[in-house]
């Protein structure tokens, strides 16, 4: 059970729903340093209008929030249109030391890196270049080689919604236990999917629903495939660059030029994160993810990835609604999920992997972006963004 957590963890296939999925530690909370943005002296309510008047109720709820999961440490940031962002820090970045924590420190951010594949894909569709709806065996080659019989009726846009019936590589016990076997070493893209693809199928595809990364993993090789191009130069030049997220990388092709906050984990199964994950060899658990879920970041990219997808120009207005679209009962479109957060529509994703934690939520009606990265794998960073959506949104 301890591989398997750990690497289900690492690709950061959670379900990514504001909702709660543990109950809080009772263990006592470390101590914590907190630095924050200044508080505005204007005479205007804190709201979407004055974010900035909100820092001190966004301190105090992370503050509270962080003592809640007993997380080490998290940093909020919050932009609107018209207005200096907000970037605030509450915790430590390392338990041992009591180092604070900074609002410009690097975090993984897991299936956060979905949109940003999603949005790709997307993109390639508009050139002409792709149709999310031909299968499979018509984009790469090497699929049909492979020993899967039904695997032809898989489309990308099925691998974008999660409807491919591919398991979900990183729940499997067999997986697990290989990558602990292989810390020190490297996965490619086409191991996993090999793997995953031995197991056969859940379901026939596009007649269910289940999150996972190999899809995503898939629609790596589907835009390497097309663009003759590395996902992570794709990724970077159509999305990244566009945006000004010089901050983001995606491992292993390029790494941040700063070393990561110390990582927390509860891998002995005792209800308490006393494992620094960051500390064990890298190199297998850093490349799982790719393109489904490996993206290492600051906070104050994260929040600019989705008003830049929703609002900036990458995508087409026909290519939002196919996006927005939900898929079968869920709330999930192409690699975003779209539905209300504290009363108010938001386009949302998070993120898990071994050691942090990350939610980005925006807000097209007033321009309210929001971003929380934390240095802990299992607090509910959704209470948090519920919490925060009120106190800017009302």
């Amino acid at each position: 059970m301890l591989a398997l957590s750990l690497v289900a963890a690492a690709c950061g296939s959670d379900g990514d729903a504001a909702t709660t999925t543990s109950s809080p530690p009772t263990t006592a909370p470390p101590s914590t340093t907190t630095t924050a943005a200044p508080a505005t002296t204007t005479t205007v309510p804190p709201g979407p209008d004055n974010i900035a008047g909100a820092v001190p109720e966004l301190e105090a709820e992370l503050a509270s929030w962080i003592a809640e999961w007993d997380v080490a440490g998290a940093v909020v940031a919050v932009s609107a249109p018209g207005q200096d962002r907000v970037v605030v820090p509450v915790g430590v970045t390392n338990k041992e030391s009591g180092e604070p924590i900074e609002g410009d420190d690097f975090f993984r951010i897991g299936s956060v890196t979905k949109m940003t594949t999603a949005t790709v894909l997307l993109q390639l569709q508009e050139e002409g270049l792709l149709d999310l709806d031909a299968p499979l065996t018509e984009i790469l080659p090497s699929w049909e080689q492979r020993q899967f019989t039904p695997g032809s009726a898989i489309t990308p846009r099925m691998l974008l919604n999660h409807t491919s019936g591919l398991i979900a590589y990183e729940l499997d016990p067999d997986f697990s236990n290989q990558v602990l076997l292989r810390l020190n070493q490297a996965w490619q893209p086409d191991e996993i999917v090999d793997f995953a693809v031995v197991k056969g199928l859940l379901f026939e595809p596009g007649t269910e629903w289940s999150y996972g990364t190999t899809s995503y993993l898939l629609a790596g090789q589907v835009i390497e495939q097309i663009t003759g191009n590395p996902a992570h130069e794709e990724l970077r030049a159509r999305v990244l660059d566009p945006l000004g997220m010089d901050d983001t990388y995606l491992p292993p092709a390029e790494v941040p030029p700063e070393p990561l906050v110390s990582g927390y984990y509860d891998l002995a199964g005792t209800g308490e994160e006393t494992a620094v994950v960051t500390a064990l060899p890298q190199a297998g658990l850093q490349s799982l993810g790719w393109t489904g879920g490996g993206l290492e970041s600051r906070v104050t990219d994260v929040i600019k990835l989705l008003p830049g997808i929703v609002d900036g120009g990458l995508l087409s207005e026909a290519s939002l609604a196919e996006m927005a679209s939900p898929t079968l009962d869920t709330e999930y479109g192409l690699g975003v999920n779209v539905a209300p957060i504290a009363g108010h529509d938001a386009w949302w994703h998070g993120g898990g992997v071994p050691g942090f934690r990350t939610a980005h939520a925006y807000f097209p009606d007033s321009g309210v972006s929001i971003g929380l990265v934390s240095n802990s794998s299992g607090p509910d960073v959704w209470a948090y963004i519920e919490r925060a959506a009120k106190l800017i949104l009302g």
